[in-house]
């Protein structure tokens, strides 16, 4: 959890991450499903496995055809 929203400044609840990706994400660890207009959590990469939650399909670039 976010330190301004409660969450400790610990090593269990620090993530490292690029300045990108963090100024991107911000405090945020919810949001609002499109589909169901539900809240729900973002991907916790320390609670949560990768490949319930994402999948990598390789595409063949077009510049090779």
């Amino acid at each position: 959890m976010p330190s301004n929203n409660g969450g400790e400044t610990t090593a269990d609840n620090l993530a490292l991450s690029c300045l990108s990706c963090n100024r991107h994400k911000g405090s945020d660890f919810a949001t609002i499903d499109e589909l169901t207009q539900e809240i729900v959590p973002l991907f916790n990469p320390r609670r949560l496995f990768w490949d319930e939650h994402f999948y990598y399909q390789y595409v063949k670039p077009s510049y090779f055809e």
